[in-house]
């Protein structure tokens, strides 16, 4: 399979295309097709779509549930500050990790 690699910080030249095997998932894996890429002016990171389906979620959540999946979270807001989450996923400052929105299930 073709890869788009990535194996030192710098400017998009860094950036190799690649044939790689295709990866096998482990025990504690899963393997995520990666449907778009979005890199800046210099490389950074990497976003990418995955196709969701209940199985992925449900062994998601089992690998979270076991302390084998960790996220890191920067800001949690309330659901009314829809708003300011767009504007920081827009470039507006925030600490660094995940934006969670939190919705309030007692209404």
């Amino acid at each position: 399979m073709k890869a788009a690699r990535v194996l030192r910080f710098g400017p998009p030249s860094v950036i190799t295309n690649e044939d790689v095997p295709q990866p096998e998932p482990g025990a504690r894996q899963l393997l995520v097709r990666v449907k778009a890429v979005v890199v800046g002016n210099w490389v950074r990171s990497a976003y990418f779509y995955v196709d969701v389906t209940t199985a992925r979620l449900n062994r998601m959540t089992e690998l979270f549930d076991r302390g084998k999946l960790v996220t890191d979270v920067g800001t949690v807001l309330p659901l009314k500050d829809v708003r300011m989450a767009h504007e920081m996923l827009a470039g507006r400052l925030h600490r660094r990790g995940k934006i969670v929105l939190d919705i309030d299930t007692r209404m």
